[in-house]
Formats: C-alpha cells, structure tokens, sequence
C-alpha cells in the first residue's frame, strides 16, 4: 500500500483526465450491462414472440428494429468510451513515467560521488530505463483494465443478481476462492519480479563494461571468457524467469477451472427454474448467460492483471529508493554566495575517509596564496586527488575544515564555489557531442570569439578548425576520434573558457607521449598565469617551478619546500627524484 499510494502521488497533477478516463471505464460498463438488458426484450419480444395476428407481428418487428438500433447505439457509445479510455489511460502512464524519469535523473544530478562509487553504471541504467518501464505497463493497466474490469465485475454481478439471485449465487460463489490462491502467486511473481530486475541491471552493467573495455578484452584474448561470463548471467536470468513463467501459467487454468464450475453450478440452477419450476423465460436465460459470459473472461483477466500489477511492484520497489537518497554534499538552507576568490586556500587539520575503516587523509594542514602554484607528490594512494577533490567539494572532509578567504566551503553554495574553479585531470572528460558543445560546457554563454581565443591559448584552434566540420565536428563518445594530445588540449582550452582564479592540474600530462607533453606543457604555463594552482603529479620534471611542493605518503604532509629544498634534505623527495632521472642533483 506505500507504494501503491507513492504512485497516485505522481498521478495527481493529470486527475482531470484521470476523471475522464473513469468517466469512460463507467461508460463502458454500463453499456456492457444495457447489451446485456437488451438480449431479454430482443428474445421475447423480438425474435421469438408469438403474436396471432398481423399487427401484432408488424409491431413485434417494429420493436426488433428499435432494439436493433439501441443495441447498435449501445455498442458505438461502447467503443467511443472504450477510445477515451485507452487513450486518456495511456496519456497519464506516458506522462507519470516522463515525470519519473526526469526525477530520476534530477536525483542522480543531485546525488554526491561516493553514490556513485558504491553503484554500478549500468544497474543506475536498468533502474530508469526498464524499470521505471515496467511501472508504466503496470500503471496503464492498473489504472486502464483493471479498474474498467472491476467495473465490469461490479456492474454484470449487480445485473445477475437483479435477473435472478439464485443463479448469480451459484456463478459467483465459486470466486472467493480464487482470493487464496491469486493473492500466493502475487506475491511470487512480487519476489521473482524483483529477482528479474535485479539480474537484467546486472546483464546491463556487465554489458556496458565490456563494450567500454573492448580494447582490453580483444588485447587479452578475452572474447570466450567473456561469453562465458555472458551466459553464466543469462542463465541465471533464465532460471528466474521460467520460475516466473510457471506461477503465471498456473494461474490462468486455475481460474478456468473455477469458472467452469461456477458456470457448470449455474446451468442446473437454471435447469431447475426452467424444466422444474417454468419460472425462467428463454430471454432470461439468454440475458443470463450473455451476462456471465462477459463477467468470467473480466474476471480471468484481472487475475492476469494481478500478474502485471505485482511485476510493476517488484520494479517499484526498485526505483523509489533512488529518489528517497539524500547527497551528503548539500547546501546549508541560507547559504551565502562565495564571493570571488582573493586572498588564500586554507587546509586546516583535514581528515577523510572513504569508508570508517579506510581513513586516507590524516590531519592535513598547509595554505595556498592568491597566484602561488602549490604541487602535491608522492607515492599512488597518498591522497593526492583526494585533496583536490575535498576543494571541490566532490566529498566533504570527515574532519578539519577547508577555507576560502576565511570562508568554510561546507557552508557556501556550492555552485558559486566550483565557479571559481577549473579542472584539467589524466582522464579527459569529453561528451560524445561535438567540439563546441564540449567547450560550451563549462561557460554555456560563452561567444564565439571568447572560445576561438580560449582554444588558441590552448594550440587547440589549428586542429579543431580542421577537422571535416570544425568546431561542429562529433568528437566520438569520450572524445575517441581525436589523438589523446588533442584530447587534453581540448580539456585546457575548456579550462582556459571557464576562466576562473582557481585551477586544478591532476596528472594532466601523464598519459601523454613526450612530444605532445611538450606541446601542451607551454598551454599550461600559460593557463596556469596569474591563476592559484593545485598540481598533482607523479613526473616530478613538472612540479620543480612549483612555489610550494607538499610531498604526501599515507594520508600525511611529510615534507614541504620548494625543489632545491626538498632534494637537499635528502627525504622521500630526493627518493622520489632519483628513482625519475636516474642521476645526480644536476637532473
């Protein structure tokens, strides 16, 4: 019942045509009934009516005509409101799971990181795609069949009991048994549906894994091996399934067989009144089983309904657990705007961890001055990055406090501080758009002479301005169709567009080949003027013009100096040094 009623929360804002379609779900029952009412007359009175003389059979056709004609009515105003119906049902369940999806997506734009460092990408996928599909199927026919078949159900058992009471309990006695049985395979098709979903993320992730690493799997030889991870979780997806497909052909012979005895019990109650009793008229009868005829096919259709229903639950349960999860990186409700940077970055005593019982940073404490390059070094997983993304806010810190001017960033907006500042990483983060929709992305307003200069400052214009379309040229998903030095000239000239005070370099050059580095070393130079700058970096040979060089093993500052300092004080820095350039001080 929670998430049935977290659903009609989304249905409220279309109510209107949710009225309509009930409007038309009434219609169609009472015309389904009014046929039914008129098999009597026509019966009787029409077709096997015995009038003695002429006119009384010239009026008996007359009255065949007209109930022909109502009949025809009945039926056309049938399926104009079964037309309403269907569409009007089918707009709400088209529009809720829009709403569902952007909601969804808003959600995951507002979540922090570490969300997504816990999930994979392709089980997020499966969640508001298949999913959030599945609830659809589930809503048009719960709120389209299911009710217009209840309906139904209520209006043709009220006509059966107003023709003959006797019958209509010897037909409908027999469904109350079906409650016990419908409500078991509910609630296995509840637990299966779940189960399905669970393994289709999990085919989706492995899918999206492997066609993004398929450079790896053809350079290793993993094609079998992957197949058979492959079929391994398609198997297991199988399995489900036909334990799935089982309950739901179980059903539906069971409702066959209780029909039938319904329908057997009502043939010898009818029997009795007319061979015993001659209290029932062929029109009656006729009415009569016409009527039971529409209601048992209502009935077995919404056992089938009940299927669909509890799938839709099972993905439900699935989907609004995304939209009940709460960023740990928030804004304060009143939080003020980071006015624009002009003095001094400040680590005081920051600790963090990813986990309670993987702390990586430990107390960490230094200052970064207006225009002053600081550069972070040391061994992998000293927490370098992890640094840089505390200034940003990816993550808050677990202890200790960041300041900005004297401002505590946990207590600013965070989209005016990450305007201040700009990100050049290893991983070139690219759009599979093209190259100016790329650089657009960090300043949307930006004209187009204020791009051309940013990717001249970058030696980023001669390349783009030849590419078969320029600027408007598709660059490929994560920028593929470009080499890895265009790549990251592109990321800088984005930098250069975003234009803010603060600039953080992460391994900006590491992937590169010493030629490009070379090229791109001169756009950084000039990127990094008149600008306080962040460097990462494990080559040592870009860090040595550094003003302060902060060397980090272990969660900890365990040296700081500019270079000359750092190498005669003969620590892990000049160990650092020495294992790169494989030579004296002179290197």
């Amino acid at each position: 019942m929670n998430l049935f009623r977290r659903i009609v929360v989304w249905m409220k804002p279309y109510r209107i045509r949710i009225l309509g379609a009930l409007i038309c779900m009434g219609l169609v029952s009472g015309a389904t009934v009014t046929a039914m009412w008129l098999i009597k007359p026509l019966l009787d009175e029409g077709l096997f009516a015995r009038p003695a003389d002429e006119a009384g059979r010239q009026a008996a056709m007359m009255k065949l005509v007209w109930l022909a004609v109502g009949a025809a009515v009945v039926m056309a105003v049938k399926a104009m409101a079964r037309f309403g119906q269907d569409y009007l049902v089918g707009y709400v369940g088209h529009r809720v799971m829009f709403d569902l999806r952007m909601a969804l997506f808003r959600k995951l734009q507002s979540l922090s990181l570490s969300f997504f460092n816990e999930k994979r990408t392709g089980e997020l996928l499966s969640r508001v795609i298949s999913d959030v599909g599945a609830m659809q199927t589930m809503l048009t026919q719960l709120f389209g069949p299911a009710i217009s078949s209840i309906l139904s159900v209520i209006a043709l058992s009220g006509y059966l009991l107003w023709v003959k009471w006797e019958l209509a309990a010897a037909a409908l006695l027999v469904f109350p048994i079906a409650v016990w049985p419908t409500r078991s395979f509910g609630k296995r098709l509840r637990k299966y549906s779940r189960n399905v979903q669970e393994l289709s993320a999990d085919l989706s992730s492995h899918l999206e894994e492997t066609l993004s690493q398929m450079k790896l799997v053809k350079a290793y030889q993993g094609e079998e091996r992957e197949m058979e991870r492959w079929r391994r979780k398609l198997s297991e997806q199988l399995t489900v399934l036909l334990r799935t497909l089982r309950v739901q052909a179980r059903s539906s012979p069971l409702m066959e067989a209780i029909g039938a005895i319904g329908f057997s019990g009502m043939v010898i109650c009818a029997g009795y009144f007319i061979l015993m009793r001659g209290s029932m008229s062929g029109g009656e009868l006729g009415s009569f089983v016409g009527a039971t005829l529409s209601l048992y096919p209502n009935i077995k259709h919404l056992n089938g309904l009940w299927n669909s229903i509890q799938t839709g639950m099972g993905a439900a349960e699935r989907v609004f657990p995304i939209l009940d999860e709460q960023p740990v990186v928030f804004d304060l409700p009143e939080a003020p705007t980071l006015s624009s940077f002009s003095r001094t970055i400040d680590y005081r005593d920051v600790s963090f961890a990813y986990r309670p019982d993987l702390p990586v940073l430990h107390s960490v404490s230094f200052s970064m001055h207006r225009g002053q390059r600081v550069a972070l070094v040391g061994p992998s997983g000293s927490g370098k990055t992890t640094l840089a993304d505390l200034l940003m806010r990816f993550y808050d810190p677990t202890g200790g406090q960041i300041l900005i001017d004297g401002h505590d960033i946990k207590k600013v907006l965070t989209s005016s501080l990450r305007d201040q500042i700009a990100l050049v990483s290893q991983e070139v983060l690219l759009f599979n758009a093209t190259a100016r929709e790329n650089l657009l992305y960090a300043r949307p307003g930006a004209t187009n002479d204020d791009m051309v200069a940013a990717t001249k400052a970058a030696a980023a214009h001669n390349f783009l301005f030849s590419l078969p379309q320029g600027y408007d040229t598709m660059i490929g998903e994560r920028g593929v169709k470009l080499s890895g030095g265009e790549r990251q000239r592109l990321s800088i000239a984005r930098a250069f567009l975003k234009n803010s005070p603060i600039l953080i370099l992460d391994e900006a050059t590491a992937a590169l080949d010493a030629a490009s580095e070379a090229q791109i070393q001169s756009a950084l130079e000039h990127l990094m003027a008149n600008r306080t700058v962040l460097i990462i970096a494990h080559r040592l040979a870009t860090v040595r013009r550094a003003d302060l060089i902060l060397v980090m093993d272990g969660g900890k500052i365990l040296e700081r100096g500019n270079h000359e300092e750092l190498y005669a004080q003969g620590g892990l820095y000049k160990k650092l040094c020495d294992l790169q350039f494989q030579e004296a001080p002179s290197a």
